[in-house]
């Protein structure tokens, strides 16, 4: 691969100006890989906010029975619109592949824990129905911060002892303390990586702590979708970026643009990232990237700062911008703004979010 490294000047001039246009969303295999790959060896500024060219629609704020779900920003049945999303961590090492019930998840987190091991966070709204969600596996701190930006019910199958003070503080779902009953083990893979859940253990669980499963009416969550329901918005001169890579060496994540769909699907260890139960192929609309500072307990726990601000990238529809975060509140919402403090606007649908020591930026690769 032709590598070619990108000083901070480059990253300031990636966007000038997106519009918002119609698109159409044919099914079709993933583009190839390509060839010429840019290498990230700084952590990117922000740049001037985007217009959007609207042209004469107007944003459609109202459909009888449905409402907006906070983590697609898509309309979907006021029942599920309401509900606090489920925040679940997912093991994500060779023996726990594949997973069940992620093609389910409206969001995913994915950051290192120990030995360039990374694990999942899924976020979702709409969970009906399932019987097999996981395997669950153990908490790490900073993803009890990720799960309370949406004002969620956090999941896990144990804790680092270092997590502990801070699972004391919210509400949340031990799965090892109901291991039998709303939670359970398969034969076909040996623990730590045979623990699973379902809907109904889920909801069980959450009945059994008194729960409230009802989303406040106050909450202040951290992304902000298009109101408009047939124009995307596109950067019409921000960087092309049809191949991402995250950089997390164990796993080795993809994210292949499918220009027919408009969506980046996902590849790991070599192979398409499907869903066990589905077969399906994990693909999303938005990609997040936030470069954070952090170092590493003596265990070798990272020990990421995800507070104060910071920068990062916005990837959709075959475009990567700079974009800047900032986190306030410790157990609050993400903004994300461009430099002149507009916020960013994600365009309809599920979103991938990476978490990314600044120090690892050199493993980081997109085209």
């Amino acid at each position: 691969m032709n590598l070619r490294k990108y000083a901070i000047v480059a990253m300031a001039c990636a966007c000038l100006s997106m519009t918002a246009c119609g698109k159409s969303n044919p099914t079709g295999e993933a583009d190839t890989l390509p060839t010429d790959v840019v290498a990230i060896t700084e952590a990117p500024t922000t740049t001037e906010a985007p217009t959007v060219n609207t042209q004469e629609e107007q944003p459609v704020l109202e459909k009888a029975g449905m409402l907006r779900s906070i983590t697609t920003g898509e309309w979907v049945d006021e029942e599920v619109a309401k509900r606090r999303p489920l925040c679940i961590m997912i093991n994500n090492i060779e023996d726990a592949i594949p997973q069940s019930g992620i093609d389910h998840a409206e969001i995913i987190y994915e950051a290192y824990v120990e030995s360039q091991i990374t694990r999942l966070m899924i976020v979702m709204q709409n969970y009906d129905g399932l019987e097999k969600i996981g395997p669950v596996r153990s908490c790490r701190e900073f993803y009890v911060y990720y799960a309370y930006e949406f004002g969620g019910i956090y999941t896990h199958f144990g804790f680092s002892p270092l997590a502990a003070s801070l699972l004391d503080r919210v509400e949340h779902i031990d799965g090892m303390k109901l291991d039998g009953s709303d939670f359970y083990r398969t034969t076909d893979r040996v623990a730590p990586h045979n623990a699973y859940t379902s809907t109904k253990g889920l909801l069980n669980a959450a009945s059994r702590y008194n729960f409230d499963l009802d989303l406040d009416d106050d909450v202040e969550t951290t992304f902000q979708f298009t109101q408009y329901d047939t124009k995307e918005i596109e950067f019409e001169n921000g960087m092309d970026c049809t191949l991402f890579k995250p950089g997390f060496v164990r796993n080795k994540p993809e994210f292949r643009y499918n220009e027919s769909d408009g969506l980046y699907y996902r590849w790991q260890y070599g192979e398409e990232h499907v869903d066990m139960e589905s077969g399906e192929q994990l693909a999303f609309k938005n990609i997040i990237v936030r470069f954070v500072t952090g170092d590493k307990y003596s265990n070798g726990t990272p020990l990421l700062n995800n507070q104060g601000e910071g920068e990062g990238y916005y990837i959709t529809n075959g475009k990567l911008c700079p974009i800047h975060w900032m986190k306030v509140d410790e157990l609050g919402p993400v903004k994300y703004t461009y430099s002149d403090g507009s916020d960013v606007i994600l365009n309809q649908g599920k979103t991938f979010v990476n978490i990314i020591n600044v120090d690892d930026l050199e493993d980081v690769y997109f085209e």
